[in-house]
């Protein structure tokens, strides 16, 4: 991994968006695969439910990840219906989002 510190000044900024745009990608294909979402589908089913929410476990916003795309997409497809959730975030920073899936 690349230290923002150690970058010239111009690219610091890029650097660090980098760095973040990559631990969100990787956070991303942990908890939005397909056999992630099916499994806390399955869960949430087994236990009576009719949705289940899909958060990621950092409060971090996904939305604009692959996965998170992926993981929208294919549950609309399949009949579930899928809508993002605001998680608020301690400490005054960004909001979070969460993934919830209705069937």
């Amino acid at each position: 991994m690349t230290d923002p510190r150690t970058a010239t000044v111009p690219n610091r900024l890029e650097t660090v968006r980098d760095i973040a745009a990559k631990a969100q990608t990787e956070l991303a294909a942990t908890c939005l695969n397909l056999d992630a979402v099916m499994g806390a589908i399955s869960g949430a089913a087994l236990e009576g439910f009719s949705t289940v929410t899909i958060a990621p476990p950092k409060l971090v916003d996904l939305r604009g990840t692959e996965a998170w795309r992926k993981a929208v997409e294919w549950l609309k497809q399949e009949g579930f219906g899928v809508e993002p959730k605001e998680l608020p975030n301690r400490g005054g920073g960004p909001p979070a989002w969460a993934l919830v899936v209705s069937w």
